[in-house]
């Protein structure tokens, strides 16, 4: 049963954890510290050395006394200055979108002619949200090395966690990335030489090294996205203000370097949300390029080996808590969730994500869940226990140590509400003579049929007990003695048309009933009151030659 109900909460949470929205937020989040923990405690990778990020920033506005946009020269300008002067840098990446025509055609040429003359300028084309790309303008899209799309897409928290090495365009192609064909043209190759199927679960780039022929990168096999590894913030990387760059940087600062330019002016609203806090848009592109340069890609733990993970650590805990006692299984539950949390922190440091909501979703929901359980078993056998200690264990009926609580009770509510309350005492008839003719095991059976029989015609509310030997109780809540009466003479009636039959023979039993009320003695008449005068109207019974009901006053009640 254990093993079916941790299966259960294993595949409840696989089966809920992206469908569910405040789930998938909160796995994401989870992750998200891992992140943060990874950047605490290790050391930047030595590519980053590599890239420089040129910003064009609110310090660059005032400096050149200008207002966003930029006139395209001023661009121009910088890539010129760099080249000029001798500096050799490796590529260029505009992380800027050139759409349409700038304020004057000689900027668009300078401009043009500026990228041509770097022949390594890769710049931004970005997709609306009608999915429509946004291209620049044709001769700068045409002078630049190559044209990458920027677009990354968003969690349900608007976290961007994911980026896109290619897509599908409408007319069949498809194109890479910017920070792709950034990386391509660092290497100094083509997107030709690309070679990936769109359907597979990689992606892979070659590197033209000795080591190896390809770099591979893991992708979501959903929605063909890889995971952006983020090893850096913002100011980790080498950032140098646009307007320093422009006028007074030497050049050699960027010889062999990747610039990327980019922006983090608020009015661009180019700054997004990622698991290392708020970055803009470019540093977010340097991120993932940084990746691509150091080799590092998260990849996911394998999620058969996960699965047999979270089954094996669910089956423990249940294990645990059920066969012992309950602070048990929470101090195991606590030594996994601290064991998880470092193993998922060193994973991390390897560049592999280990899922650790799920450890202690279904560490703590087999705990809470086993502890339920064993709480409810625990109520039931109580129940079940205290059942047996209040009622006869031959007919089933409440004993007479419950029946004395019971009616106590019963009539305090009764003087409490200023309602009446009767108490039904019946007798077999000439019980000793069937225990002494037909024996014990006869004598036992009409008892238990004059039990079913009392229980058949009293209400719900009624209290039915066995007073005695052969003698039985009904408590009859909110009844005049008339009512009580009726009941008494309903049980009676039956009983003396039910024919008792035993090792062939066959006999029929009477009862006797004795029958008294609360409102016959005055309201302040205690339970022993009650029970004697039903006994004294039930001896009145017997006395007047059984099989009859009465009152303590000798009223015969026998229809």
């Amino acid at each position: 049963m254990i093993i079916l109900w941790v299966a259960a909460i294993v595949l409840s949470y696989f089966s809920y954890q992206e469908r569910v929205s405040f789930l998938s937020i909160l796995r994401h989040k989870t992750s998200d510290l891992f992140f943060h923990y990874r950047y605490d405690h290790s050391r930047m990778p030595e590519a980053i050395n590599r890239l420089v990020i040129v910003n064009v920033d609110e310090e660059t506005m005032l400096k050149i006394d200008r207002s966003w946009p930029l006139s395209r020269r001023f661009y121009g300008d910088f890539i010129n200055r760099i080249y000029e002067l001798g500096g050799s840098p490796a590529a260029i990446g505009m992380d800027l979108v050139f759409a349409g025509k700038g304020e004057k055609p000689e900027d668009d040429e300078f401009l043009a002619d500026a990228f041509r003359r770097a022949g390594n300028v890769v710049i931004a084309s970005y997709f609306n949200e009608e999915g429509r790309a946004i291209l620049p303008e044709s001769s700068l899209a045409e002078s630049a090395k190559a044209v990458g799309f920027i677009s990354s897409p968003r969690d349900r928290d608007l976290v961007i966690r994911r980026a896109y090495p290619f897509m599908s365009l409408k007319d069949g192609t498809e194109d890479y990335s910017f920070v792709i064909k950034t990386f391509l043209a660092d290497r100094n190759i083509g997107a030709g030489q690309v070679v990936h199927n769109k359907y597979a679960a990689v992606f892979k780039l070659p590197v033209f090294d000795n080591s190896r022929k390809a770099m591979t990168v893991p992708l979501d096999r959903e929605n063909r996205t890889f995971r952006i590894n983020y090893l850096a913030c913002a100011g980790d990387f080498k950032t140098v203000p646009f307007w320093k760059a422009l006028y007074s940087e030497g050049p050699r600062f960027f010889d062999g370097k990747i610039i990327l330019v980019g922006t983090d002016i608020e009015i661009n609203h180019d700054v997004y949300p990622t698991p290392l806090g708020l970055m803009p848009g470019v540093v977010i592109n340097a991120n993932i390029l940084l990746g691509l340069l150091s080799d590092r890609f998260l990849k996911d733990v394998s999620e058969p080996f996960y699965m047999a993970v979270l089954f094996v650590i669910g089956l423990m805990v249940s294990a645990a808590t059920y066969r012992a006692h309950n602070l048990k299984g929470l101090i195991l539950v606590i030594a996994i969730t601290a064991a998880s949390f470092y193993a998922t922190a060193w994973l991390m440091s390897r560049d592999t994500v280990l899922d650790f909501l799920g450890i202690v979703y279904v560490s703590t929901l087999s705990f809470v869940s086993i502890s339920v359980f064993k709480h409810v078993l625990i109520l039931v056998e109580n129940s079940r226990l205290r059942k047996m200690a209040l009622t006869d264990g031959l007919t089933g009926l409440y004993d007479f140590r419950y029946f004395e609580i019971k009616l106590n009770s019963e009539i305090k509510t009764a003087q409490a509400e200023d309602t009446d309350l009767s108490l039904v005492l019946l007798d077999v008839d000439h019980f000793k003579g069937i225990n002494d003719t037909y024996g014990h095991e006869l004598g036992n059976k009409v008892l238990k049929k004059v039990a079913l029989t009392i229980r058949r015609h009293t209400r719900r509310g009624d209290t039915v007990a066995r007073f005695g030997g052969d003698e039985f109780a009904v408590i009859v809540p909110d009844s005049d003695i008339a009512a009580a009466g009726r009941l008494a003479e309903s049980v009676r009636s039956a009983m003396e048309k039910i024919a008792v039959s035993w090792q062939g023979k066959t006999i029929n039993t009477t009862l006797s009933a004795g029958v008294s009320s609360l409102s016959r003695l005055g309201k302040s008449a205690a339970a022993d009151d009650l029970i004697d005068s039903a006994d004294k109207a039930l001896y009145k019974a017997k006395m007047a030659g059984r099989n009859k009901v009465f009152t303590p006053d000798g009223v015969d009640l026998k229809t």
